[in-house]
């Protein structure tokens, strides 16, 4: 498996891409800016079947639509059905504060709780933990062994609620359906350095 970082935007986003070796088919998650970056990063060989959204901020989206059309609309968009508010309203997503262009956009399809994303022979399971926003996705690759954690988890930290007012504890939300997961998992988290379960569940004071 081919895992790349690319570190994007003003507040140093994490974009992941991740190709299957055997059929040269992939995904890139969180294409957040720098669209020119990130698609420099992807050999000719490569079928970036998906763009896959952790959640709906500004951060983590703002390079969809320009990596998408560069890739001659081939990438299928998609988001947790509940973070689609996020990618058309600019307040909701934030590019009406920290942009000076908004975004809003449609994605391609919606995924939901526990549903498996077939990519060559790789199966992303998507796990809903709410509370940094709606409905935000971590994609778990279990038989690789990696959890793409979005802005839920980090190294030694857990993501804000400050832009969240509804009613769930995102820290009690990480216990329920992260902590469970093997803890030899490589955690890739939208910002910061790479971790695991296990140093998460020893070294977190969030947790």
């Amino acid at each position: 498996m081919i895992i790349k970082t690319i570190v994007t935007g003003d507040i140093d986003t994490n974009c992941y891409i991740l190709v299957d070796e055997e059929s040269n088919k992939g995904v890139i998650v969180d294409p957040g800016s720098e669209a020119e970056r990130i698609l420099e990063q992807l050999e000719p060989h490569y079928e970036i079947e998906y763009i896959l959204l952790t959640h709906g901020h500004y951060d983590h989206i703002g390079a969809v639509e320009e990596v998408k059309c560069a890739l001659q609309g081939k990438p299928v968009v998609m988001i947790h059905e509940d973070e689609v508010i996020y990618l058309t309203d600019p307040a909701k997503n934030l590019s009406d504060q920290y942009l000076l262009q908004k975004i809003s956009f449609q994605p391609d399809k919606v995924m939901r709780e526990n549903e498996i994303i077939q990519v060559g022979q790789f199966e992303f399971k998507t796990l809903l933990v709410p509370g940094h926003t709606e409905a935000s996705l971590c994609f778990y690759l279990e038989k690789e062994g990696v959890l793409i954690s979005g802005d839920t988890l980090f190294n030694r930290s857990i993501g804000t609620s400050a832009f969240y007012n509804g009613p769930e504890n995102l820290s009690e939300n990480i216990k329920k359906k992260l902590l469970c997961l093997d803890p030899n998992t490589i955690v890739y988290p939208g910002h910061g350095p790479k971790t695991t379960i296990g140093e998460e569940i020893k070294n977190n004071p969030f947790l």
